[in-house]
């Protein structure tokens, strides 16, 4: 397979361009350019220029907030496939900081170019618009647990935003870092709920034994 298919079958299977005309995805495909990032190393930070939107083709990146106490909230673990920064159609400041977690390869397009190809074809128009609102969405939900909940309705709720059919792929660090809480804190919560029958815990990731149990908690 060239290297010229293998980008469009990569991006064909990613859910923002499920829908999306074959031609669009063609030239989106052309469009970009790779861009490799070592363990730890910083994309950009919040409210630095940037006039690009990322796609991961390997590796897996943090989206995170400093607060004005110097206290960072993992936002999002962002992993292969997934497009971010998409905000860069409209504006050229970054909102949130990015890093590496792990080498990382990206592909990385202008913000002016793919704003043209939403111009031109409405089916990337409405994918992108409702991405950033599931994004929104994610975001204030984020806030929430952490504000107004406790320990283990924080963790139960995030674990149910985060599965995909019953599995969580998150290590225990991350959900520390994506809860507010420190790591000993979610090793216990977690140590809970397997004891309750709720979860599964293996090297990695959380597995769901009971969804509606998880939901009681966070009621």
């Amino acid at each position: 397979m060239s290297y010229d298919a293998y980008v469009f079958n990569f991006l064909s299977e990613i859910p923002l361009f499920k829908r999306i005309n074959f031609n669009t995805i063609r030239k989106v495909s052309r469009n970009l350019q790779e861009k490799k990032l070592f363990r730890d190393e910083t994309l950009v930070l919040q409210d630095d220029e940037i006039n690009e939107i990322f796609i991961i083709k390997e590796g897996k990146i943090e989206v995170f907030k400093i607060s004005e106490q110097g206290k960072k909230l993992t936002l999002r673990i962002l992993r292969k496939g997934e497009v971010f920064c998409l905000s860069n159609i409209f504006s050229n400041r970054a909102i949130h900081n990015y890093r590496a977690k792990e080498d990382s390869i990206l592909f990385a397009i202008s913000s002016q170019a793919f704003k043209r190809l939403c111009e031109s074809d409405i089916s990337l128009s409405d994918s992108v618009i409702k991405a950033l609102v599931k994004n929104i969405i994610h975001y204030s939900s984020l806030i929430e647990r952490v504000k107004l909940m406790d320990g283990e309705s924080c963790i139960s709720s995030l674990l149910l935003a985060m599965q995909k059919n019953r599995i969580v792929h998150a290590t225990q660090e991350e959900l520390a870092d994506m809860s507010g809480l420190c790591r000993e804190t979610v090793s216990r919560l977690l140590k809970k709920l397997k004891e309750e029958g709720c979860v599964e815990t293996y090297k990695g990731s959380v597995v769901i034994k009971n969804l509606e149990s998880l939901r009681l908690l966070c009621s």
